[in-house]
């Protein structure tokens, strides 16, 4: 699997992406998550896969800045989610370790990785700041997939050693 360096680091380099601005009825933000009882909205959304030579992957990430305007500095909250399959499907996947007994592709997600408040440094992710939730602390979850049309509807809640990270994206996901 990826590290966190390289990943936030690929991340801060995507220059366009699409943004989904749709809230639920009572009028909190739909493209967010929630950790320690704080909300972090993450209205932008990328995904990237590919299969081939018999390995696969779909990756997702979630953003609360538009990446397709370089930052050199500020603040900035994402989230990654990797799946061992592509193209993604609807359905539920539970989390499960890459490689672990009865991984199941069409049935677990392998890994999940979140920055909170992390500091922009020289237009990069600087994942010695702010709040690093990693997979290697990822002890459990669920991801719910929904697609209609090109829209999609993300659901997840991921349990790590410090606590849960419950959110969702209701959008388009450029590069999927």
């Amino acid at each position: 699997m990826k590290t966190k360096g390289l990943l936030f680091g690929l991340i801060a380099i995507v220059a366009s992406f699409t943004m989904g601005s749709c809230k639920k009825d009572n009028g909190t933000p739909a493209n967010s998550f929630t950790y320690a009882s704080q909300s972090y909205q993450t209205p932008y959304a990328a995904g990237s896969g590919e299969a081939s030579a018999g390995a696969e992957y779909t990756d997702l990430t979630f953003l609360s800045v538009d990446p397709s305007k370089i930052l050199t500095s500020g603040k900035i909250s994402m989230g990654f989610i990797e799946f061992a399959s592509y193209p993604l499907t609807a359905g539920t996947y539970t989390f499960k370790a890459f490689g672990s007994d009865g991984f199941d592709k069409k049935k677990n997600f392998s890994s999940a990785d979140f920055g909170i408040n992390m500091d922009i440094k020289n237009g990069t992710p600087d994942d010695t700041s702010g709040t690093q939730l990693i997979e290697d602390d990822l002890t459990g979850g669920t991801i719910t997939v929904a697609k209609s049309g090109d829209v999609y509807t993300i659901t997840y809640n991921l349990t790590y050693k410090s606590g849960t990270i419950s959110g969702q994206y209701n959008g388009k996901i450029s590069g999927l």
